[in-house]
């Protein structure tokens, strides 16, 4: 998969962030760099088609199945039906769980939905030290570990081939930046396209290309 975008984004659709022209190719990890307001999430939420750039067009190379063309305009493929936008892009922002499951019965769905073998649910909760949690209701985890609960579940167990991540290392201590940053490094390099909002040096480190935000003026 691949990013082609040329546009003005927009924040709740009035005021522009800037114009940007980049491609963001697959095999890749993206950091999106800059101060509180300069666009970074806003960035995020054009490219998973959640907002509509201002102007211009944000395209995801090859087509969605159904769309004709040698590209797909993603909010196109967002609004043209599950079929076409189920498990293209996954955004990971700020966490949420199902209600009234347990830590270990959320993974369990989310590993089934994806089709995950159990052996690389035994993987995912001894990487990211979630055993003593299984058995507890994600409302009373701490920050921290309710952030860990949250990134196992949508970056392990995901199969989506584009990864939009806004700001993973809230909540998170370095060694659990650093943790985080070798994950999306090792994402990168099976081919998925990984494009990570960041104020973390320890994860910006990590990025094959840093893409600098400032705020509209």
């Amino acid at each position: 998969m691949t990013f082609h975008l040329n546009a003005d984004c927009t924040y709740g659709y009035v005021f522009p962030v800037g114009s940007l022209e980049t491609t963001l190719a697959d095999g890749n990890l993206y950091g999106l760099v800059g101060p509180n307001g300069a666009g970074k999430s806003t960035l995020l939420k054009t490219l998973a088609g959640e907002l509509e750039p201002l102007s211009g067009s944000v395209e995801l190379i090859p087509s969605a199945p159904g769309l004709t063309g040698n590209s797909a305009r993603v909010n196109a493929v967002i609004d043209s039906g599950s079929r076409a936008s189920i498990g293209k892009i996954v955004h990971v922002a700020e966490p949420v769980f199902l209600p009234d499951l347990t830590v270990g019965e959320h993974l369990a769905l989310l590993g089934r939905a994806a089709k995950r073998l159990p052996s690389m649910w035994d993987v995912v909760v001894d990487r990211w030290r979630l055993d003593a949690l299984l058995g507890i209701s994600p409302k009373d985890l701490s920050s921290g570990q309710r952030q860990r609960v949250f990134l196992a579940s949508q970056l392990e167990l995901s199969t989506a081939p584009v990864l939009l991540i806004d700001e993973p290392e809230r909540h998170l201590d370095s060694s659990w930046q650093d943790f985080v940053a070798d994950i999306l490094a090792e994402l990168a390099k099976r081919k998925r396209l990984v494009v990570v909002a960041t104020h973390s040096s320890v994860i910006a480190t990590r990025c094959n290309q840093l893409i600098e935000l400032e705020p509209a003026a």
